[in-house]
C-alpha cells in the first residue's frame, strides 16, 4: 500500500500546483493529467482542502514577500539613481 500512497502524494502535489498557477478548475484538471470530475472529488477530501489551503497561503505569502524586496528595491534604486 506504500506505493499506493506515495502516488497519491505526487498526484496530489502535482494538483495542487495546478491549482494556483491556472484560472480554473478546468485548467487545473488539464495541467495536473486528471479529469474535472476528479479534481472535485480531490477537493471533498479534507485532507487534499488542508493541504491545498496551505499551499495557497504558503504561495500568496511568497508573492507578497517577492512584491515587498521588488518594490523596496525599486524605491531605493529612484533614490540612488535619480
Amino acid at each position: 500500500m506504500a506505493g499506493h500512497g506515495s502516488k497519491f502524494q505526487q498526484v496530489r502535489s502535482r494538483v495542487i500546483e495546478a491549482l494556483l498557477t491556472t484560472n480554473s478548475q478546468a485548467e487545473a484538471a488539464k495541467k495536473a493529467g486528471i479529469g474535472v470530475a476528479t479534481l472535485k472529488r480531490y477537493l471533498q477530501i479534507p485532507e487534499f482542502r488542508q493541504a491545498y489551503k496551505e499551499a495557497d497561503a504558503q504561495f500568496l505569502n511568497e508573492l507578497l514577500h517577492k512584491g515587498a524586496a521588488e518594490s523596496s528595491h525599486q524605491s531605493r534604486q529612484q533614490w540612488v539613481c535619480p
